[in-house]
């Protein structure tokens, strides 16, 4: 049996209403006390608590039904911008955003994924209010590191590592198409989701099974395109600008792959360009090695 302080009990409640005043976006007292069942006591507390320190504010006062007129509460901007920072194929997308969505800072730039992009970052952070910075990137991750398939070896890149000896700003750093595939997940209301993305040099998926992501032992769990297809890797196969019924045939495999393996409840196919790839062949394909009831 497990027993809970006070404390603990206080944290969940706020991370509670946290979470239903996200979904509002703002929201009065009463509103929230609707929301989260929460006693008007409780909430009142919460929110003076999470005002003091910053987190909350009053965004605007509603027009009054009679006595004293509700505040509207909302997220403090300043306490939650998050720096996106999104590695891609030589390329960087730079976006400041705040917890509302709004978008403060936005840039696309090239550069080389070394000091140099780290000096672009540390200036954004001292130039902007920044909260945080989320790092998302194509290869495997593996120790705050990122690594990116290049035939028969991988570079090793420790951007997220010399940043944080540089800034006390918390870093995340996570698998490009991990991240996509969350965000969609946010969206969806399945339990396992298979997530498969291709861009022009390559493929990648991610796999949402009962609550976690699955990255297995060495965070390899996803890297389709090290799959081994007419004695290249499948992306090798894709970097070389395959004819389309080549790429429609190693869907086939892949999506055959990813059904007998993770067995997902919904598998959604991502791409940067469609490539005139023809969804019927790739279902017939399918069909032939799954039945007709899996599609």
């Amino acid at each position: 049996m497990m027993t809970y302080k006070s404390e603990d009990i206080k944290k969940m409640n706020s991370i509670e209403l946290l979470k239903n005043l996200y979904q509002l976006n703002n929201a009065t007292m009463a509103e929230l006390v609707a929301q989260t069942s929460f006693s008007q006591s409780s909430v009142r507390s919460i929110l003076k608590s999470l005002e003091n320190k910053g987190i909350l504010t009053l965004q605007n006062v509603d027009q009054s039904s009679g006595g004293r007129c509700p505040g509207r509460y909302t997220f403090s901007k300043e306490h939650f911008q998050i720096l996106s920072v999104f590695v891609d194929e030589g390329t960087v997308d730079l976006k400041l955003k705040d917890i509302l969505d709004n978008t403060i800072f936005h840039k696309h730039i090239v550069c080389s994924l070394n000091e140099e992009l780290e000096n672009i970052i540390i200036t954004i952070t001292e130039k902007y209010v920044v909260n945080c910075i989320s790092i998302a990137s194509s290869g495997v991750i593996q120790d705050e590191c990122f690594y990116t398939d290049h035939g028969e070896y991988m570079t090793k890149h420790e951007i997220a590592l010399n940043l944080k000896n540089r800034t006390t700003i918390p870093i995340i750093i996570e698998n490009d198409v991990n991240s996509m595939m969350m965000s969609i997940k946010a969206k969806q209301s399945c339990n396992n989701l298979a997530y498969i993305y291709m861009s022009e040099t390559g493929i990648g998926s991610a796999y949402y099974v009962e609550g976690n992501i699955i990255k297995g032992h060495q965070s390899f769990s996803g890297e389709l395109g090290l799959l081994p297809y007419q004695n290249q890797t499948i992306n090798e196969v894709i970097a070389s600008k395959s004819a389309k019924e080549v790429l429609e045939d190693m869907f086939v495999l892949i999506l055959v792959a990813v059904a007998v393996t993770i067995d997902p409840e919904k598998i959604i196919i991502a791409m940067k360009k469609d490539n005139n790839l023809s969804l019927t062949k790739i279902k017939e394909g399918v069909s032939k090695s799954l039945s007709k009831r899996y599609l």
